[in-house]
Order: C-alpha cells, then structure tokens, then sequence
C-alpha cells in the first residue's frame, strides 16, 4: 500500500477583493444559489500526507451530483502535476497542500455533490478521496 496519502479535501470560497494573496481561503460547506441551474467556480484546496521528494505525481478533480438515481459529473475532469519539495529532512513524508479550480462547474438543483480526488503516479491511481458540498437555493 501507498504512503502517499490525499489526507483531506475541501471546497473552498474565492477570496474577497483586497484580500492578501497568502490568506486562506475558507471551506465551504453549502453554496446557495439565487437561481437554477447555476453555473460557477468551486475552488478546492487538497492537502496530502507521505509525498516524497521530487517524485511526480498527478492530481485530478471532478465534481459530481449526488442523486437519488444517478450521479452525474457537474464540472470538466482537470487535474495538475506535482512535485514536493523536502525542506526539513523528510524526503519520504512530506505534507504539502495545493488549490485548484474548477471552471464552470454547472449545479441544476439543490441537493448533495462531492469532488472526487484522484491522486496518480505513472499514470496508476495511488489514493483517492472526496469531500462533499450542499448546494441549496437562496432565500
């Protein structure tokens, strides 16, 4: 088994005007929407546990709809390669986080959607997580 591990996922808001370019960005737990469907960015910050120095890696995202019947993606599949840099003598366990975006994602109803993380090396998947999101119309 794989030490490298996606230790947790969030979608995350889009930081205010004015806000320093270093502040975190803060989770986001339920989007509400003044109209169906809607369509927007969702930013998602992922942290990772047991990188090693230099190696690649390749993370990919995607949103989903959480439907009774089925579900459905609701965003493009992107992704983004990696390499972690060891800076305090931990080649084979490095900790590190990243943001990325997803472009468009288009939300047709209230109700529950996740974002699948898929964290790869040589093109094989090595650990997957996801995180969840409800999204409900604005009062």
């Amino acid at each position: 088994m794989s030490a490298e591990k996606i230790a947790f996922l969030f979608p995350t808001r889009e930081k205010g005007v004015g806000s320093p370019e270093k502040s975190p960005r803060m989770p986001l737990l339920v989007l509400d929407c003044e109209e169906f469907p809607t369509v927007t960015d969702i930013f998602i910050t992922v942290f990772f546990i047991g990188l090693k120095h230099e190696k690649p890696y390749y993370l990919q995202l995607e949103m989903f709809y959480e439907g009774e019947a089925a579900e459905h993606s609701v965003s493009a599949l992107v992704g983004t390669h990696l390499r972690a840099k060891d800076t305090l003598a931990h080649e084979d366990d490095i900790a590190a986080s990243l943001d990325l975006r997803l472009e468009n994602s288009t939300f047709m109803s209230p109700g529950n959607y996740y974002v699948q993380a898929t964290l790869m090396h040589n093109q094989i998947a090595i650990h997957e997580n996801r995180a969840y999101l409800k999204v409900s119309e604005a009062i």
